[in-house]
């Protein structure tokens, strides 16, 4: 006797020994303990090191692998461990949906990542009896073994026609919601539960309703379990303890409002919700009250325990299933849902969709673009993922102009099958809800037409999304409403920017133009900061987005203000173009030129302004847009102080001979009143030096024009005038005009005949359309090819490869020259580095760093295409 009493003493203690051993080695593994568990970057890639043993089992907590299958594929997957040995891992496969075996030497990183998950006994089932054994040619795939078990094969539920009525034993366990009932000695006032005893699993077994509230078992009030500490791991109330019974009752009664508690308390009421959905009658033939109620609660569940993994799939699932029976009884009522809750299409979309197919109406906007965001095959952008009200707006209003009410889906084979997984074991596994609705293709693959809408949605948000992911942009910021396409730039005006307009709309008044202090500008826009030109870009943008113009413009070759400058605000008009024409550009320099000339006495006249107007449009093919920007740019050039510094580059693409005919020009446009000062001539002498002209040469083109200068026998006579004449103007000499005190007297018909010759420059001087501190690029005339690139994104690559470091807005305004889109661009350059160097050619987001040497390599390697 004593003997048996000492091997039991010394058997207890053994089992105490082993299992606080066991649990200081589960928390000495836990996951935030760093050293124990590697991240994908760090992790060994050796053969047979990794820890797996069935300690992992014991965890259940979801694993990152990266695995190499027997072909040598490799593949990331997370897997959730339910046994494991030496040599093999059984687990169940979120990337192939189905229990797979994993040799561990083939394992070659891994992460145990934060989420947890729950055994299924179906899952663990079928590794036991197929896997295990090792036996795999002769294993029953899991698709097939799923259908032998009996009663566990798939609850099949008919929507229409077929009707399965309500059981008068399971409806007198529900507690229909605001029904107050008293389970001992809990009020609990909100109802939705099942209270009674013997109620059986949905799926038939033996088993009791996990959800079901017995009022025959104890419950411990003086020890509650408040928190639910103690909770089972499949949650079921029958198999709590007593403590954590009346812990769970007591968070019914406080209408499950604390979030502190296990998640075990909220899996359990869900599970009696899914039972009621469910398991009673056909789930799109509850009535309106009842899904409300299935609705609200799921939503306050989520709202408190949707940060939990498991809780949110399980949760959200429900809710989506909800959605859809509303949809069925008030299409009105449902929103669509903006984002996947889980790796299949949800349910309210194809019920949705399925039903507007059914009845021959068109796809609305709002579903048809929640289709595509919510479709498994959907690969979102950043701009789409961070804009996604803005998103949702520019579709609206892009598919109502492409399509009008909408597109059409044709049905396919068959009727449509929504397929749910319950988080309740009641049910066993996955059930199967048979539709009398059209099956949909779309439901398997996205309509080219939407995801085609979507792209382009996406691309014009490009800009903006970068915006406001740099910076924090909010409504006072002006910046990120410039960046935004028109369309939706009246949705996104706050008070700050609806100020800002009232502000230049009361500056103009009934004018056309007003000259403005930069300083007002600035203090409205950067608050008195100096404006970079990205900045300068963009307020020109929103000004555009408003029909409002402002010169000087960067876009249009104009320098970026100076502090203390001067600006022109005018009305630019609906329609206007957004760069410069050659024509255009040539006017700027024309009246950069002429407006030093004509201004040489520090006098602009009216008649002085308008006659080079008159002079410019007439020679120049303008539209009336370009017209009212060079009015306004005159107006700003009249307003500052001029230099021919800055025009030096611009003039530097030119030859001799189109240098020759600038210089006529400048001189026709100077006599245009048939008279030119002497201050009107010491410009014209600082403009031929600029364009490398002896200033002999400006006499000798001077007496060409003038009265005394025709070549015809009469006109070889010459007038002396007397010295001192009372018009105090200029003798002509017959070789060249001599400068007396005041100028020289022209010949207006040659004045006129040489303006008209102007009219030609444009072509000639096309090549001048550059930024006052940009060099023009031009794309080559000959066809060159770099590696695998086209002709134009190989001249984008000889553009990134002249320095280091690109602004973002630097590359944009690029790409936009060259009629390319930039993020593709620059992948497809990114593409063709790899295959010439194995390396990227650029990295970063916001500047682009440009590595020189490898865009050196790649262009070693052009080829005539």
């Amino acid at each position: 006797m004593d003997l048996l009493v000492a091997i039991a003493i010394g058997l207890t203690v053994w089992r105490l020994v082993k299992y606080f051993k066991s649990r200081d080695e589960f928390h000495s593994s836990s996951p935030n303990d760093s050293s124990h568990f590697r991240s994908p970057k760090s992790a060994s890639t050796d053969r047979g090191t990794l820890p797996f043993n069935h300690k992992m089992a014991r965890y259940d907590r979801r694993l990152w692998v990266r695995y190499r299958d027997a072909e040598g594929r490799v593949t990331d997957r997370t897997i959730e461990i339910y046994h494991c040995d030496p040599h093999y891992v059984f687990a169940w496969c979120h990337l192939r949906k189905e229990p797979r075996t994993f040799r561990v030497e083939n394992i070659l990183q891994w992460e145990m990542l934060n989420e947890s998950f729950q055994r299924d006994a179906t899952i663990d089932r079928y590794i036991s009896e197929q896997l295990m054994p090792k036996n795999w040619s002769v294993t029953i795939p899991w698709e097939d073994w799923q259908q032998t078990l009996r009663p566990r094969g798939r609850l099949t539920v008919s929507v229409q026609p077929i009707r399965r009525e309500t059981t008068k034993d399971e409806s007198s366990y529900w507690i229909s919601p605001g029904r107050e009932i008293r389970v001992n000695g809990y009020k609990i006032a909100k109802g939705g539960i099942y209270v009674g005893s013997g109620l059986g699993a949905a799926s038939g077994f033996s088993r009791v309703e996990p959800a079901l509230i017995d009022p025959e078992v104890p419950v411990d009030r003086a020890n509650a379990d408040d928190a639910g500490r103690n909770m089972p791991f499949w949650p079921s109330y029958l198999e709590m303890t007593p403590a954590t019974r009346a812990g769970y009752l007591g968070w019914l009664v406080n209408d499950c409002q604390n979030p502190e508690v296990h998640v075990g308390f909220p899996l359990l009421f869900l599970y009696g919700l899914e039972r009621r959905l469910l398991g009673t009658k056909d789930p799109f033939c509850h009535d309106k009250s009842e899904l409300s109620f299935f609705k609200q609660e799921g939503n306050s569940l989520l709202r408190q325990f949707g940060k939990i993994d498991s809780f949110q799939r399980y949760g959200g699932s429900f809710l989506d299933l909800v959605d859809a029976c509303v949809f069925g009884t008030d299409s009105s009522k449902t929103s669509p849902p903006t984002e996947r809750s889980s790796d299949f299409l949800p349910l309210t979309i194809q019920v949705a969709i399925a039903r507007f197919i059914h009845s021959g109406l068109p796809i609305p906007a709002e579903w048809a673009l929640s289709l595509v965001l919510c479709h498994p095959e959907t690969r979102l952008r950043m701009p789409a993922k961070r804009c996604r009200h803005e998103l949702q707006e520019l579709f609206h209003l892009r598919y109502t102009s492409e399509f009008q009410e909408g597109i059409k889906l044709r049905p396919a084979k068959g009727l449509l099958k929504l397929q749910y997984r319950p988080a309740s074991s009641s049910f066993g596994q996955e059930i199967t809800i048979q539709t009398s609705l059209p099956n949909v293709s779309a439901l398997r693959t996205i309509p080219s037409k939407l995801l085609d809408l979507v792209e382009r949605c996406t691309d014009e948000l490009d800009a903006y999304s970068r915006y406001v992911g740099n910076k924090d942009a909010g409504e006072s910021d002006l910046a990120s409403i410039a960046l935004l396409p028109i369309d939706l730039v009246r949705q996104h005006q706050g008070r700050v920017s609806l100020d800002f307009k009232d502000w230049l709309e009361k500056s103009l008044g009934t004018r056309d133009l007003v000259l403005l202090s930069g300083n007002d500008l600035f203090a409205r826009w950067k608050k008195n900061e100096r404006l970079s030109k990205i900045d300068y870009v963009q307020l020109a943008q929103l000004l555009e987005k408003w029909d409002y113009g402002i010169e000087p413009d960067v876009r249009f070759g104009g320098p970026t203000l100076k502090v203390n400058g001067m600006v022109v605000l005018f009305r630019r008009g609906s329609g206007a173009a957004s760069t410069p024409s050659p024509e255009y550009a040539l006017a700027t320099l024309l009246l950069d030129l002429g407006v030093t000339v004509v201004m040489a006495d520090g006098v602009l006249s009216d008649e002085e302004e308008r006659r080079l107007e008159h002079q410019l449009e007439s020679a120049l093919g303008m539209d009336q847009s370009e017209r009212r920007r060079l009015k306004a740019h005159l107006r700003w050039l009249t307003s500052e102080e001029r230099s021919l510094s800055g025009l030096s580059k611009r003039l530097e693409p030119l030859q001799t001979a189109e240098k020759a005919r600038l210089a006529q020009c400048m001189i026709s446009l100077a006599g245009s009143d048939g008279y030119i000062k002497i201050e009107e001539i010491e410009a014209l002498a600082r403009i031929y030096s600029l364009l490398g002209f002896p200033e002999s040469l400006l006499h000798a083109d001077l007496h060409s024009l003038s009265l005394q200068g025709a070549t015809t026998p009469e006109e070889n006579l010459v007038t002396v005038r007397p010295v001192e004449p009372a018009n105090a103007e200029y003798r002509i000499p017959r070789d060249q005009a001599k400068k007396s005190k005041d100028g020289v007297q022209l010949d207006m018909q040659k004045v006129n005949a040489k303006l008209i010759e102007s009219a030609t420059v444009s072509a000639m001087l096309a090549t001048i359309f550059v930024d006052h501190d940009e060099v023009s690029r031009t794309i080559p005339s000959k066809t060159i090819g770099i590696g695998i690139l086209s002709a134009v994104h190989s001249q984008f690559l000889i553009f990134l490869s002249e320095k280091e470091a690109w602004e973002r807005a630097e590359i944009d305004e690029l790409a936009s020259k060259l009629n390319i889109l930039p993020d593709g661009a620059l992948e497809l350059i990114n593409e063709a580095s790899f295959d010439a160097a194995g390396e990227p050619l650029w990295e970063g987001e916001d500047p682009i760093r440009i590595n020189i040497s490898i865009a050196k390599e790649m262009m070693s390697c052009q080829t005539s295409r």
